[in-house]
C-alpha cells in the first residue's frame, strides 16, 4: 500500500516537472520563484527534502545545490511551517 502511494506521488511530480520547462535565461528571481513553486508542490505531495531534490534534479534538471539553497531560504522565512511539517512527517513515518 505504501509503495503504491509513493509510486502515485512520483508519477504526479514527474508529470508536473516534465511539462514544466525552466527558462534558464529568465532573471534569477523568476527562477527562484519557479523552484519555490516546485518545492511547495513536492511538500503538498508529502515528499521529503531528499525526494524533492532528487525529483527536481531528475525531471526538471535543476541542480541539487539550487534546490537546497531555495529550500534553506524557505526554511528561514517559514521556520514554524517547516517545524510542523517535520513533526507531521516523522509522526506519519512512525505509524508505518
Amino acid at each position: 500500500m505504501v509503495s503504491r502511494v509513493l509510486l502515485t506521488k512520483k508519477k504526479v511530480i514527474k508529470e508536473i516537472l516534465t511539462n514544466l520547462h525552466l527558462d534558464h535565461e529568465k532573471p534569477l528571481i523568476c527562477m527562484f520563484m519557479q523552484v519555490q513553486h516546485l518545492i511547495e508542490t513536492c511538500l503538498i505531495l508529502g515528499m521529503s527534502r531528499a525526494d524533492c531534490v532528487e525529483a527536481l534534479a531528475e525531471h526538471a534538471h535543476i541542480r541539487p545545490l539550487i534546490t537546497l539553497t531555495v529550500w534553506r531560504e524557505l526554511l528561514k522565512e517559514n521556520r514554524g511551517f517547516f517545524q510542523s511539517l517535520l513533526s507531521s512527517y516523522f509522526s506519519k513515518a512512525s505509524h508505518l
